[in-house]
């Protein structure tokens, strides 16, 4: 056998390296596929079947290796005095989140305060003798956790955004180009890091819009109305997210909070309430809502950790060419296997939320528009006639261009009296209604009446005629 292998081996190695071509028997095809193995990459091509009518399809493949070895993680914090233990003891977990990396990620971290004013989109730090940016690459992670805790702690307040809760202004403010520049300065935003966001609040956002039905909890100073009117004109969750979308490009992005929402076991009293406006933008980015009522913020770190650790290896979301979709259709497999998904109609993103694959894995999307709407026409009538008039009926007669149903509407035309028939059930091209009791000798009108199947009626012209003197 052994030698069977060697001498194949060498007719293989001849073919490669001969300029003659040359095709191998079945028979040693059958030995080369025994001695190399089936192809086990997940990866291989995938025959998915004819693409339906008015249906799409994206196909891409998982990267070879990781994206990237730099992480950037931000905490977009509100600063209102009510949170000032939850925020320590969230940089008190962060831990958690470094443990869940590789050993060999590159983190940075940082704090930016929920603000409008001078430090909204800024990164923030308390002393001047600290950085800014917390860099696993110069620091241990016991000191990293020392000097967020401090930092997310001891925050400043802010009067016009009640207390620091304007955390989508602010994300909002720090993607703009100089404070960008000026982050990068202090060695954050790096260019190859994926970007780790984490709302950190025990309220409604400023800028939230309310789903319709709930009651907005309005802040005792009064001070949340006039800050929306003033900064949230065109800054909504969609507008921050897709602005985060674009300066992440193709790089991973990871959107999460530490909040109150629709699970959470929310305190009574005070202004403690669903962080809306922050629900909205995790919901778009398929992050993750670490419930603020649990207290266990180091297992909810570790969490976001492992979820950076995901979108550092595979892609996770993908962007649909189009947006008008029956979201009903849409299918979503990896290596030809359906797996679970969540889908932003407003972003027409595509996010995995469990299985995304292995290296060189095939993601398959497929999509179709939704059905188009009938369209209305309504029915032409033509060939109107009065036919066979006695003194007592009449046969009225006329044509349609599409099927649509039979009525007559007739009018004594002396006293304006006006009478319908009955309307037909079914649809005709060519009808023919008879009309009886009419009186002898009696001038009358008679209008034709058609509806489409879709419920479009067209009513005729009138058509005047005479009974006769008697009644036949």
């Amino acid at each position: 056998m052994l030698t069977k292998r060697l001498k194949l081996l060498t007719t293989i190695l001849f073919l490669i390296f001969s300029s003659t071509a040359c095709e191998l028997t079945q028979e040693e095809l059958d030995d080369l596929s025994s001695i190399i193995g089936e192809d086990q990459n997940p990866g291989t091509d995938f025959d998915h079947g004819v693409l339906p009518p008015s249906c799409f399809e994206q196909a891409y493949r998982q990267p070879e290796a990781e994206i990237s070895k730099k992480i950037d993680l931000l905490f977009v914090v509100d600063t209102s005095g009510s949170l000032t233990s939850e925020r320590q003891a969230i940089g008190d977990g962060v831990d958690a989140f470094l443990a869940a990396l590789p050993e060999d990620v590159d983190a940075n971290i940082g704090v930016s305060l929920a603000h409008v004013g001078a430090l909204s989109g800024k990164l923030y730090r308390k002393k001047n003798d600290r950085p800014y940016v917390l860099k696993s690459s110069e620091l241990t992670s016991d000191d990293m956790r020392s000097m967020l805790s401090y930092r997310m702690r001891y925050t400043k307040g802010e009067w016009a955004s009640d207390g620091g809760e304007a955390m989508l202004y602010s994300m909002d403010q720090m993607l703009d180009p100089q404070n960008v520049d000026e982050a990068k300065s202090h060695g954050f935003f790096r260019e190859e890091a994926v970007l780790v966001v984490v709302f950190v609040t025990d309220e409604n956002d400023i800028c939230a819009r309310y789903p319709e039905g709930v009651t907005p909890v309005y802040d005792y100073e009064h001070l949340e109305a006039p800050a929306f009117n003033n900064y949230c004109g065109d800054v909504t969750a969609s507008s921050v997210f897709q602005k985060l979308r674009i300066f992440s490009q193709d790089r991973p992005l990871v959107v999460s909070g530490i909040i109150y929402h629709e699970g959470s076991n929310v305190p009574n009293g005070g202004e403690n309430e669903i962080a809306y406006g922050i629900t909205d933008i995790i919901d778009m980015s398929g992050g993750a809502k670490i419930d603020l009522s649990g207290g266990n913020y180091h297992i909810g770190l570790g969490e976001i950790g492992s979820l950076a650790v995901k979108k550092l290896n595979l892609k996770t979301e993908f962007q649909l060419s189009s947006s008008n979709l029956d979201d009903q259709t849409l299918v979503v497999k990896v290596d030809n296997v359906e797996v679970p998904f969540s889908y932003n109609e407003e972003s027409s993103l595509v996010m995995l939320t469990d299985y995304a694959g292995v290296e060189n894995s095939e993601v398959y999307i497929r999509y179709c528009e939704p059905p188009e709407e009938p369209e209305e026409i309504a029915p032409v009538i033509t060939n109107l006639l009065a036919q066979n008039i006695t003194g007592g009926s009449v046969d009225v007669t006329w044509d349609t261009d599409i099927l649509a149903t039979s009525q007559v509407e007739i009018t004594h035309v002396a006293t304006g009296a006006s009478v319908l028939t009955n309307k037909s059930e079914t649809g005709y091209l060519n009808h023919n209604v008879r009309v009886n009791g009419l009186t002898p000798d009696t001038l009358y009108s008679v209008r034709a009446i058609s509806v489409s199947a879709l419920g479009v009626q067209t009513k005729s012209d009138p058509v005047s005629f005479r009974t006769g003197r008697g009644l036949n």
